[in-house]
């Protein structure tokens, strides 16, 4: 079971790029022809190399690239136009960075992301394996220019320091326009890296008013119905053809954050979850012995669950989603008249012994998830969590197993 929970953990992300997902769109060749059709958007997060595109939706798919396309469009949501520009090798990955500044750079013909087209600048994203750079293209000028920043080990101690180019390179773009005062030179200096406080900037110089985007977050909140069962594995009296167990039905309440991969296409979705969860344990084996006549476990629990998913929408349209997932609960239990009971056939008299089993406050659970999303707003949802140990002992162990249903409102992302 836990091989196959992690060969899901691997699929879903593959299922996303390999499912085709055609827009409405548009290619411009390299004769300046446009040519109107559908493309085939991916949730990837690099700049794409190349689309799979069709004239007519049932059609035939053909391949643009960068030796014969010059621009590419998906109606309303992206579009990347072909440069050949320097691109930066340094890497910004900590486990990747150089000793001393790598200002090494490569030539290459690229597909730009255009996030902002403007009367004195153009200003484009590249994302490959090593990065996300951003450029930008003067008015005046044929080529985009890299914003540069480096991040590089000082020496073998394993300081870093940062090479903030990009800070002058803005500065020198507004002194070009007029548009530099000295007010301006503590937001530069404090300015990130990172698409939205470049874009604020960039439309400054353009004296263009920000369009917001989509966001790649929402939050949610539910109820549901917690159904669990307590089993033993291994050498336990309770892991027997005579042990009968007592499901119990719960109440549980959930919020959370969801991570849209893409909110353009809303296919695949990170989400993290925290649930408040009760339980009741009850499993009793007959016939013990000549000498008792039951043993019985019983428990009350109140937890935590942290549960990070990886969720996949299989069918995907604004008015219905239907998705699956995989993810991992990690409990924070807490336990309450955790007793064994056992009856003596000979007195009648019932033992009572307290945490006569030692269960654990923290224990993982890997899990399924499924569910549909109506209108984007709600969600009806279920969720398997596999049969996992709850105590930790070498040859036997309480086990439990949980299901969840319920219903989650997603708060307008």
């Amino acid at each position: 079971m836990k091989r196959y929970f992690l060969l899901s953990m691997l699929l879903i992300p593959m299922l996303s790029r390999a499912q085709s997902n055609y827009q409405k769109g548009y290619v411009v060749t390299n004769d300046k022809d446009t040519i109107n059709g559908f493309i085939d958007y991916k949730e990837n997060a690099n700049n794409p190399k190349s689309v799979s595109f069709k004239t007519a939706s049932k059609g035939d798919a053909v391949s643009y690239n960068r030796q014969n396309a010059s621009a590419i469009n998906i109606a309303g949501v992206e579009s990347y136009e072909r440069f050949l520009v320097n691109i930066s090798q340094s890497n910004a990955r900590i486990e990747k960075l150089s000793y001393g500044q790598d200002t090494t750079s490569i030539r290459d013909s690229v597909f730009l992301k255009v996030i902002q087209k403007g009367k004195n600048v153009n200003f484009y994203a590249y994302t490959d394996d090593n990065k996300t750079r951003f450029y930008l293209l003067d008015k005046d000028a044929s080529e985009p220019e890299e914003l540069i920043i480096n991040t590089y080990y000082l020496n073998e101690s394993g300081k870093t320091r940062i090479n903030e180019r990009y800070k002058r390179q803005l500065i020198a773009f507004m002194l070009k326009y007029n548009l530099y005062q000295q007010a301006d030179s503590r937001r530069i200096i404090n300015l990130r890296y990172s698409k939205t406080p470049l874009l604020e900037e960039i439309s400054r110089i353009n004296g263009q008013e920000l369009v917001k985007e989509k966001a790649s977050f929402r939050f949610f909140a539910g109820a549901g119905l917690s159904i669990n069962k307590l089993s033993y594995a291994g050498e336990s009296q309770f892991n027997r053809p005579v042990t009968t167990q007592k499901t119990s039905y719960t109440p549980m309440l959930t919020a959370g954050i969801d991570l849209l991969a893409n909110p353009n296409i809303g296919r695949m979705i990170y989400r993290l979850e925290l649930s408040f969860l009760m339980a009741k344990g009850d499993i009793k084996t007959t016939a013990v012995d000549r000498v008792y006549a039951y043993q019985q476990h019983t428990f009350d629990s109140y937890g935590l669950t942290l549960f990070p998913q990886a969720l996949y929408n299989f069918y995907n349209t604004p008015a219905l989603k239907v998705y699956g997932g995989v993810g991992l609960g990690i409990n924070l239990v807490s336990y309450k008249n955790n007793q064994i009971a056992t009856k003596v056939i000979r007195t009648d008299m019932l033992r009572i012994e307290e945490d006569g089993v030692e269960l654990e406050r923290l224990n993982f659970a890997p899990a399924l998830n499924a569910g549909i999303v109506i209108k984007k707003k709600v969600e009806l949802f279920g969720n398997y969590h596999f049969t996992s140990p709850i105590s930790n002992y070498t040859i036997f162990n309480a086990c439990i197993q949980r299901t969840n249903i319920g219903i989650k409102y997603l708060f307008a992302n």
